[in-house]
């Protein structure tokens, strides 16, 4: 990676870690690989990672994992413009799905952008939770 990648890498990394407890924590070896596979997507201003959408082809289908806003920044259009984005680089045919925590905010956010809840399944045997299985 060059300076401007790593620097963009330690930016993503900081995100992530302010909200693992959120959206899931994914060890720094994993998405240092994941960022040099071009499997995230960053949102910049004045060279400031304010929001990154990790995801993974699979098949034809392309899995949305993680979508971090900075907390400052929310609310404006990142999450968004980051989901418009990878869209955009799905194969023409493909589809785009993940999976979501119920009860979080972001439920109501997936709808707006076109995603349909097709399923929903138990996930985190220890906390009880349900995940809501997304597809667009």
């Amino acid at each position: 990676m060059d300076l401007i990648a790593v620097e963009r890498f330690d930016q993503v990394l900081r995100l992530s870690k302010q909200e693992s407890n959120r959206v899931g924590f994914i060890p720094e070896p994993r998405l240092r690989r994941e960022f040099c596979r071009e499997c995230i997507i960053t949102y910049e201003e004045d060279g400031k990672v304010l929001g990154y959408l990790h995801h993974s082809p699979i098949g034809k289908e392309t899995r949305i994992h993680q979508i971090v806003v900075d907390q400052s920044v929310r609310r404006c259009g990142i999450g968004s413009v980051l989901v418009r984005m990878l869209i955009c680089k799905t194969p023409l045919g493909g589809k785009v799905t993940l999976r979501c925590r119920d009860g979080l905010e972001a439920n109501h956010f997936w709808p707006t952008l076109g995603f349909e809840i097709k399923g929903a399944r138990p996930g985190g045997r220890a906390r009880g939770r349900m995940i809501n299985c997304y597809e667009r």
